[in-house]
């Protein structure tokens, strides 16, 4: 099977570079609304209310997923004529539980309306193609095999999660995205990092799946492995006894 090296100093490194960042701070709901509509939310910000209590920041209501600018995202329909996925990705993923995703979202395995939102304008994204033309048949997420799965802090009322995030798309008209994966990945996390749950998350695609819905065939493809990272001596990454193939996911 193709092999993914990921350094094993990632996540303390990620938490120590996240725990002092914000979004979306806010002190009352009146606060949240006006912030929304300054940014042209129009009636996106609707029911947006401000979760000073566990998450400290605004959070929309529904489906509606809270954008860099203090608006909201309404959710979009997805294309019907596409409902057979043509691919597949597993994404890992380091960010802070928010309204849009929490520790409870990941044990049911379930992403919410409002992260769901955030998928299918990110895959469009990374497709070059309206957020009407993609559809998103299934989404899927679990606690990381790659290290430790939740770390708190407390810099913002919640756990730093790590996530493998599993999803399928089609789209309406024929794509090749596979024909550049690294392309795709970084319109994806362009366009998710234009939200608020995202602002200081990171992500990487370590698999994506061609599927054949006629032969049921599965084509694999990985991304080259990332450079050396500049903490790891040697230039080599290593896990806790010294050996690279300590860190390597199948």
């Amino acid at each position: 099977p193709n092999m993914l090296t990921f350094p094993a100093a990632f996540l303390p490194l990620l938490a120590l570079a996240l725990s002092g960042a914000s979004a979306a701070d806010c002190s009352d709901d009146a606060g949240c609304k006006a912030s929304c509509l300054q940014a042209g939310g129009s009636l996106a910000c609707d029911g947006i209310t401000c979760d000073s209590a566990e998450y400290k920041r605004c959070s929309c209501a529904g489906s509606g997923a809270l954008r860099r600018d203090g608006s909201c995202q309404a959710p979009e329909a997805q294309a019907s004529t596409c409902t057979k996925p043509t691919h597949e990705v597993l994404l890992n993923m380091g960010a802070w539980a928010s309204p849009e995703l929490d520790s409870s979202d990941v044990a049911s395995g379930k992403a919410s309306a409002a992260l769901s939102t955030v998928l299918l304008r990110s895959v469009a994204a990374a497709l070059r193609r309206q957020a009407s033309e993609v559809a998103i048949p299934y989404s899927t997420l679990k606690f990381s095999s790659l290290g430790s799965s939740e770390t708190s802090f407390g810099a913002r009322g919640g756990p730093l999660l790590h996530v493998d995030w599993n999803f399928s798309f089609c789209a309406a008209s024929s794509v090749t995205p596979e024909d550049d994966i690294h392309a795709f990945e970084v319109r994806f996390n362009s366009e998710a990092q234009q939200f608020a749950l995202f602002n200081t998350a990171t992500m990487r695609v370590l698999t994506f799946t061609v599927l054949s819905s006629s032969t049921g065939a599965r084509d694999v493809h990985t991304l080259p492995a990332p450079a050396p990272a500049p903490w790891d001596e040697g230039g080599a990454s290593t896990g806790s006894h010294g050996d690279p193939k300590d860190e390597v996911l199948e």
